[in-house]
């Protein structure tokens, strides 16, 4: 008896014996072996199907429609991403099912036949691409359904279809919106604002809103684009998640421009409602790193960058003011409390801030003081170390003094000019020294005090 007239069923048998490429060799002997070792060939690769090797993610992936419809006429589920039930997502591998991979690779065709063919929109995909979920918005671990893809890796064509099929989270109780709104993608968010089921006051479950994902959209012209497209469709300007409205969210970023803008529409700049021990509005506004920032550019010869830079600023310090920011919201410490003033001098080094801030009600008095010493004003004598380049803070400086900042002490707390003539003077000490006392007045030191030191 030859192979060939073997029982059908002694066929199956020795199929159980052989490996897939084994059978792939058999099913192309002749007509006959490939009707009956195709078949075991596909069913032996679907009862495997959480390995990489599925038939039905590898058609999927390469746009092969007629391989993914014999798989799933063989039994393969459409909707697997190939994750075991008791199999922990974060093993290492990645999972998607073909309706990810289909629209991932641009497949308009199968992706219509997959919908059409009962291919869920709720099937989760994890690490089929490179985007993270940002915290604290959403639970880190970035499993995303189809419609992510549309939106993010995908053609617009795609994206309208999903739509119109219901798609409407990008994640678990995550809007397909907030990725749009993350990745810039303008044309996709016109595209949801203009869905029937949209919501403007949707927030998730931590509260956040569409506008707080600005913050992520690194385009800067493109994300002062989405403010006012948000804001025109009704989206909270003032939502608070975690403490922070969106204008917080994007002031801390240093997204000066997408800020102003909302302040623009008319974001509450009052609402600066994080704990005290954490920087305030203005700051952030005022922080060192955007002023090096722009110190660099000057350096560099990028005078028109860094104009660009003080001058965003200087106009949302300005509308910060305007909106009822608190420009005396203190920042308690565990051995000092400092409030905004003290950044303007210290890290903002812009005369024009500090101006805008005294012209606001900020207060040189309770700008700087130790817990110990409550009556101490260290408005000037609390960063003496830092005047070691003098030349950039003596505009400052002199205004300050001008307006009455104290450097003697007014009840035996350190100050400025004690400081400067103690044991341990700070670095070029002489030459701080030389400048507090040619600008002292007797609005910011008493002769007392003088007298004192000179006993010394």
């Amino acid at each position: 008896m030859s192979f060939a007239s073997l029982p059908t069923e002694l066929y199956t048998t020795i199929s159980e014996f052989c490996d897939r490429q084994q059978l792939a060799s058999l099913a192309r002997v002749n007509h006959s072996f490939h009707g009956l070792f195709n078949s075991l060939l596909y069913q032996g690769n679907i009862r495997c199907e959480n390995s990489r090797a599925s038939c039905v993610r590898w058609a999927a992936r390469r746009g092969s429609l007629s391989t993914l419809k014999l798989a799933l006429a063989y039994g393969a589920d459409i909707n697997s991403n190939g994750k075991a039930p008791d199999e922990s997502w974060t093993s290492g591998r990645d999972y998607a099912a073909p309706l990810h991979l289909a629209i991932k690779n641009d497949f308009q065709d199968m992706v219509v036949w997959l919908l059409d063919h009962g291919a869920r929109l709720d099937v989760e995909a994890y690490r089929l691409c490179f985007c993270s979920k940002r915290r604290p918005y959403v639970n880190p671990l970035s499993l995303w359904y189809p419609l992510h893809f549309a939106v993010c890796h995908s053609s617009e064509p795609i994206l309208s279809l999903l739509l119109q099929r219901g798609a409407y989270y990008s994640a678990e109780l995550r809007l397909g919106l907030y990725c749009a709104v993350e990745h810039g993608k303008l044309s996709a968010v016109d595209m949801f604002l203009q869905h029937p089921e949209m919501v403007p006051l949707y927030q998730d479950p931590n509260r956040v809103s569409a506008l707080h994902y600005v913050v992520h959209c690194e385009d800067t012209p493109v994300a002062c684009q989405l403010v006012h497209r948000l804001v025109d469709h009704g989206v909270p300007i003032d939502a608070i998640c975690e403490g922070r409205t969106a204008l917080l969210a994007l002031v801390a970023k240093k997204r000066f421009k997408p800020a102003i803008a909302l302040l623009e529409r008319g974001a509450d700049a009052s609402l600066d409602v994080e704990p005290q021990f954490w920087a305030g509005m203005v700051d952030l506004c005022l922080d060192q790193d955007y002023t090096i920032k722009m110190e660099e550019a000057e350096q560099e010869g990028q005078a028109s960058v860094a104009e660009e830079l003080r001058q965003d600023r200087r106009k949302l310090l300005s509308l910060l003011i305007a909106g009822g920011v608190d420009v005396n919201r203190p920042t308690i410490g565990s051995q000092s409390t400092v409030r905004p003033l003290f950044s303007a001098l210290r890290y903002g080094r812009d005369l024009e801030c500090l101006k805008m801030m005294l012209d606001a009600g900020a207060s040189i008095k309770d700008a700087a003081r130790l817990h110990n010493q409550p009556n101490s004003e260290k408005l000037i004598a609390g960063d003496i170390p830092a005047y070691e380049n003098l030349e950039m803070y003596k505009p400052l400086l002199c205004f300050l003094l001008e307006k009455g900042a104290r450097v003697d002490s007014v009840g035996g707390e350190d100050s400025a000019l004690g400081k400067c003539c103690g044991d341990d003077p700070p670095l070029r000490g002489n030459e701080v020294l030389e400048f507090l006392a040619e600008h002292a007045t007797l609005m910011n030191v008493s002769v007392e005090f003088v007298e004192g030191l000179m006993g010394r």
